[in-house]
Parts: C-alpha cells; sequence; structure tokens
C-alpha cells in the first residue's frame, strides 16, 4: 500500500490527513479538493487508501466514496459531522466504507486506517 487520495475542501485538514498517511507509510498522496477531479483521479490511477472529507463542493462526498468502492480495491474512509454520521455508515457499510465523525484527531485516522488494511488483508486470505 503506497498510493493515497485525500479529497477535501479544507486546507488544515487535508495537511492532517497528509501527515497521517505519511506517518503510515504512504508515499505517494495526492490531494484533491473537488469530487470531478477525484473521479478522474481514482480512474487513471488506482490508489490504496481513499480519505473523503465531506461535504465536498457540488455533492456530500459519499457519492465519491461509493464510485470509489465500486472502481477499486481501495481502503475508503469517509469524514462526516457528528449528526449524519450514523446514517451514513449504515448506508456505506455494503460497501465496507469505514464512516468516522469530525472532529477527529491523527490518531484516529491512524487506527481506522490500521483497522481497515486488517480486514481488506482478512478478506484477500
Amino acid at each position: 500500500m503506497n498510493k493515497a487520495i485525500i479529497v477535501s475542501q479544507t486546507e488544515s485538514t487535508a495537511d492532517m490527513l497528509y501527515c497521517t498517511l505519511r506517518s503510515n507509510g504512504y508515499s505517494q498522496i495526492s490531494v484533491i479538493s473537488s469530487a470531478a477531479q477525484a473521479r478522474r483521479t481514482l480512474l487513471n490511477t488506482p490508489p490504496d487508501i481513499v480519505i473523503i472529507d465531506t461535504p465536498l463542493m457540488g455533492e456530500m462526498g459519499t457519492e465519491l466514496a461509493e464510485t470509489a468502492a465500486d472502481y477499486t480495491n481501495a481502503v475508503i474512509i469517509l469524514l462526516c459531522s457528528r449528526s449524519v454520521s450514523e446514517e451514513l455508515a449504515d448506508k456505506l457499510s455494503p460497501y465496507n466504507i469505514l464512516v468516522l465523525s469530525k472532529p477527529l484527531d491523527s490518531r484516529t485516522i491512524s487506527e481506522g486506517i490500521r483497522l481497515l488494511k486488517a480486514d481488506t488483508a482478512l478478506i484477500s486470505n
């Protein structure tokens, strides 16, 4: 696992996610602010992990998460407000997308990455 995509419109969140992914061994990290650009990148250069910080301009971000699940084998984490996290977790669980509620810190993201990596490894074997 080496390639990562961060989709976020918030620079401070993108910076925190970038540092967290670096510390978890990801070296090829793309930071993207729009869902449309993220979709193009997903299809052209499939990542190992996608982290989506919702909401995005023009869409919530759940559609992008579903697209990533349908067209890649990436680990997917969706960050959303606490008020919608349970609803989105229920909606996205069939796609094996981890939904985390904001605010959060790099430790929580790291734990989510490890959890999904372990889950992916179990499914692969």
